[in-house]
């Protein structure tokens, strides 16, 4: 790469979520702190002002927004300026064998991102909802839990390394 030149990481997650009855497709794309939030066809763009371990300030359509989030398992609760969301996280759109795969032990990301660190080895028990990796995206550190207790068989990331969203992290026995 020339002198002069910026590389640019480009992250994109897609997203299916319940909330109040009705399903929302939230696509997310940033680079470099700016980004588009795609709801169920809409775009918005946003511009990232300050970041935290839970959250972020933003700017989107000229106003400020502080935004919080709390992730449990399938459930994701969201704070901003106030309001508070809950949403349910849905399949969304994946073969009918990739949801027996979760519920047989497999662990997947559920977003892109980069493994910081991985909290068990192969052979561990581990109980259900244990953290397992942890995994930094829009540099916010998000954990993995374990989908149900037993032992873990298969590790299949390493700190470094980069993974999409779904991606087969772990397997657990």
């Amino acid at each position: 790469m020339g002198r002069g030149c910026v590389e640019k990481y480009v992250t994109a997650r897609e997203l299916h979520w319940k909330r109040n009855g009705d399903d929302y497709s939230v696509r997310i794309e940033t680079v470099n702190g700016q980004g588009t939030l795609s709801i169920n066809g809409r775009t918005i763009s946003f511009q990232i002002l300050e970041r935290s371990p839970h959250g972020m300030r933003v700017l989107i359509e000229g106003a400020n927004y502080e935004i919080y989030i709390w992730r449990e398992g399938r459930v994701c609760t969201v704070w901003c300026n106030s309001a508070t969301y809950r949403l349910e996280q849905l399949e969304g759109g994946r073969a009918p064998h990739a949801a027996m795969n979760v519920a047989a032990g497999d662990v997947r990301t559920p977003m892109a991102g980069k493994v910081l660190r991985v909290e068990v080895q192969v052979n561990d028990s581990v109980a259900e909802h244990q953290t397992l990796v942890i995994l930094e995206s829009m540099k916010m550190e998000t954990p993995v839990r374990a989908t149900r207790s037993g032992r873990v068989s298969q590790i299949l990331v390493q700190p470094d390394d980069v993974v999409d969203m779904g991606q087969l992290l772990a397997v657990i026995e």
